[in-house]
């Protein structure tokens, strides 16, 4: 008995594949013309729904000049500042058990742009540990693949009120390719106004704030739920203009897995930076 074999695929079988890989090689051309790299490509084509469902949140970051200050103005004066720095590190420069240092120049001034004080912060950051375990949340810029490492904290007191600072970025390892900066004004709330204050935090903002506690929000006392909401700091951002004076970014944070975001500023996602 005789017959022909039947071929493996059908001709229009095949030419459907061809098709469907012409598709993916054009959006992925038109991603990188877009500005979109590689991983963003990635989030944005992920099965589990996509980049903006592994979203937590999002803030506003600003890029230091090594050359030109960055100012930024309080509200009113204030004796001391907050400061979060992280480092931008080169696409494919972290490895496990690596640290970088650097180092950012900040001068804290006076109603009348006097100089109060002049102090260079150091600081060493990592990004995966020895193990290969990551530092905190996955956070990234869209359009870029450079790496955000996790931030670092310095709070800077006064001897007299200040009303602005000016900072510069200072000294860099190699790797680092760019220092990104958020400020920050304590919250002017009386002890009466701050259990109110704490009512009006949006119910993700008050689970956050609310985390090093043993109880959830609802069960915390009066004196507690002001005490959290006393010690907020405000964002606040550069004099100026964008892209002439300051470099405003917007830096996204994924969702970790128990749900928690890494971000510690006071203002919610939606308050801080717009779509």
């Amino acid at each position: 008995m005789s017959g022909e074999s039947r071929a493996w695929i059908s001709l229009s079988g095949l030419g459907r594949t061809l098709i469907w890989l012409a598709l993916i090689g054009l959006v992925a051309i038109l991603g990188q013309q877009a500005g979109f790299g590689v991983h963003t490509l990635l989030r944005l084509t992920e099965a589990n729904g996509g980049e903006v469902s592994r979203i937590a949140r999002r803030v506003i970051a600003y890029r230091l000049d090594r050359v030109r200050p960055t100012v930024f103005r309080f509200s009113q004066p204030v004796s001391a500042t907050r400061i979060l720095t992280q480092p931008i590190l080169a696409q494919g420069s972290a490895v496990p058990g690596k640290a970088w240092s650097y180092s950012v120049r900040v001068e804290l001034l006076d109603e009348r742009g006097g100089i109060v004080s002049v102090h260079e912060v150091y600081s060493r950051s990592v990004l995966f540990e020895s193990s290969g375990k990551r530092r905190g949340p996955v956070q990234y810029y869209r359009g870029s693949d450079d790496q955000v490492a996790t931030a670092d904290e310095v709070r800077i007191a006064a001897d007299r009120p200040i009303s602005a600072i000016r900072v510069v970025s200072g000294t860099v390892d190699p790797g680092v390719i760019a220092i990104d900066i958020r400020v920050g004004e304590r919250r002017p709330l009386t002890s009466a106004a701050a259990d109110s204050a704490f009512v009006r935090f949006n119910p993700e903002d008050r689970a956050r704030l609310a985390a090093a506690n043993a109880f959830p929000p609802e069960l915390l006392t009066r004196q507690e739920r002001s005490a959290i909401a006393v010690n907020q700091w405000r964002p606040i951002g550069p004099v100026g203009i964008d892209r002439r004076d300051y470099q405003m970014m917007v830096l996204y944070e994924e969702e970790q897995e128990d749900g928690a975001g890494g971000f510690e500023d006071d203002a919610s996602a939606s308050g801080e930076a717009g779509g």
